[in-house]
């Protein structure tokens, strides 16, 4: 009888080798779409020719504060961005990170204060593995190009496993991040850009700035790809712009 070997389990680097091999076999094999129409366009961009321009019509979100940091997103987490920021973040389209940073650089204004390094949202190790990438680190890994500002990766951790944020109400989001975060690499008297993907209460990048502040670390401002509207409840205490709705016909 022949001996039957056994596989050893995926380290969390392999895991993280093997999706970020399989998204770009992915990329090789399937052509990508646009996000509206899912007719062919380059995997640099979000739309298509025809459909572009309506989401490049689209004015920004207003600007709004968290606990007095001024906060930019690129748009509602509706229609197209929502789509694309879910494809990102669930789907392993890693190829949307750089559309969507680029889309992002326009929502900073452009006499932006002196920044000295930019810090993602950091996952927990555990969901780290399970992803293989960190949607926020590639978001960042595209502005920091683009603004030739360094990119800190590893500036936070994530020192506990929380639940999905998503199905939480506020006071839940807010237990849930309690002394989740805690600073790892900050130098402190550090400028920083704090980015993540979505926006919703603001509990996570409260909690973020919350941790880097403790390490002397000053977080000039927050870039988000989208904000989250809330129900007419929250509205008083939601991220403006409420009223600016994100559509591709």
């Amino acid at each position: 009888m022949a001996e039957v070997q056994s596989v050893a389990p995926l380290t969390n680097n392999r895991r993280r080798l093997f999706v970020a091999a399989a998204a770009f076999a992915q990329r090789l094999i399937a052509p990508s779409y646009c996000q509206h129409c899912h007719d062919y366009c380059p995997s640099s961009r979000l739309l298509c020719d025809r459909c572009g321009p309506a989401l490049d019509s689209v004015p920004l979100p207003a600007p709004s504060e968290l606990d007095a940091i001024p906060v930019y997103s690129s748009g509602l987490h509706q229609g197209v961005l929502a789509q694309s920021v879910r494809a990102l973040k669930y789907s392993g389209a890693t190829h949307l990170a750089q559309p969507l940073g680029q889309r992002m650089r326009m929502a900073l204004p452009a006499a932006l204060a002196r920044i000295d390094v930019i810090v993602p949202v950091p996952l927990h190790a555990v969901r780290l593995a399970e992803r293989g990438y960190n949607q926020s680190a590639l978001l960042a890994r595209t502005l920091a190009k683009d603004l030739r500002i360094p990119l800190l990766a590893t500036a936070l951790r994530r020192q506990r496993a929380t639940l999905p944020q998503a199905h939480l109400g506020r006071e839940q989001r807010c237990d849930n991040l309690r002394q989740a975060f805690a600073p790892a690499d900050i130098t402190p008297g550090s400028r920083l850009l704090l980015v993540d993907d979505v926006i919703t209460t603001g509990s996570t990048l409260r909690s973020c700035s919350d941790a880097l502040r403790q390490a002397g670390g000053q977080v000039v401002c927050i870039l988000t790809t989208t904000q989250a509207p809330l129900p007419p409840a929250d509205a008083s205490r939601a991220p403006t712009d409420a009223s600016v709705a994100l559509a591709v016909p």
